[in-house]
């Protein structure tokens, strides 16, 4: 989007290998900034890169997403209606062939709508097509780190909205999606998001809840029919479909019990994640102020 002035910051959360070969050969390297940390998480990263930030807007995706042409130029135009919106673009699935891939396309699309107010009010947006205004970001203070590698993004899409704060969606803003699965990651990954469906139901209930959540779903029954049953209403190979939904639910299931059983509110971690950054930041106050705020927020 040549007609935005941006910057790129990749945080690296914890690889074996490092990124900073990204610096010196990619046609962005004037732009970029790559960070090291130790690894703490999907959330805490997003907040390191926030706090590193020196633009007005945060623009969040993940390392499995390609943006489409115009990424940004939509955001542009959105916060110029809307500037302290939290804004939700559109995640295509770049991997239709892939019936797993499938699947997880389709739980996310119908958890929005699902979330989203009868007159089109959003709840709910994925932090891997997400922007946002920094300083309102940082006030709220990012994503929670103690919801672990799933739930933080509805906790904060949540907090957003019981601050009385604007969500809106940003149709034109896409990115595809394009992670390759297999049953045991499918797997994996479903019973994660069901450990962290429960601790976000735990932590919108409130401290001391943890012992109250129940075991029948958090939904009702008619919920997860029509969401198993959706294939068979527009899409090809429905039996097929049907099945991977019902796995999914079924392995979310497992990981919300699993949770539901420890029976006690998410700890946040007792050690920053080690933070490295190359180049160095422009404005050597940046750095300042994020171990700042991951002290006071972290």
């Amino acid at each position: 989007d040549p007609s935005v002035s941006f910057e790129v910051i990749v945080v690296d959360d914890g690889r074996s290998a490092g990124l900073e070969s990204l610096a010196s050969t990619t046609p962005l390297r004037n732009k970029l900034r790559v960070l090291r940390q130790s690894h703490s998480g999907p959330g805490a990263a997003r907040n390191t890169g926030a706090n590193i930030a020196e633009g007005l807007y945060l623009v969040f995706t993940a390392d499995d997403c390609l943006p489409v042409p115009g990424w940004l130029t939509a955001y542009a135009r959105a916060f110029e209606l809307t500037p302290h919106a939290l804004l939700g673009g559109s995640v295509a699935n770049g991997l239709s062939s892939n019936i797993f891939s499938w699947a997880n396309s389709a739980v996310v699309e119908y958890l929005i709508a699902h979330t989203t107010h009868s007159d089109g009010t959003p709840r709910f947006f994925t932090p891997n097509n997400m922007a946002v205004n920094r300083e309102r970001f940082l006030e709220i203070g990012g994503f929670d780190v103690a919801m672990g590698s799933t739930g933080e993004d509805r906790e904060f899409c949540e907090r957003w909205h019981r601050k009385g704060l604007t969500l809106r969606k940003c149709p034109e803003s896409i990115v595809t999606h394009e992670h390759p699965q297999d049953l045991r990651g499918f797997v994996r990954q479903h019973h994660a998001y069901g450990r962290g469906s429960c601790r976000y139901y735990r932590r919108m209930r409130g401290p001391g809840s943890a012992r109250h959540i129940r075991f029948s779903p958090p939904h009702p029954l008619s919920f997860y029919l029509r969401l198993v049953t959706s294939p068979f209403r527009k899409e090809d190979r429905p039996a097929s479909k049907m099945a991977a939904l019902l796995l999914s639910q079924a392995a979310n299931a497992a990981g919300y019990l699993s949770e539901r059983w420890k029976g006690r509110e998410p700890s946040r971690p007792q050690q920053l994640p080690t933070i490295e950054v190359w180049p160095a930041p422009r404005n050597t106050r940046a750095v300042a102020g994020m171990e700042e705020h991951l002290i006071t927020n972290g």
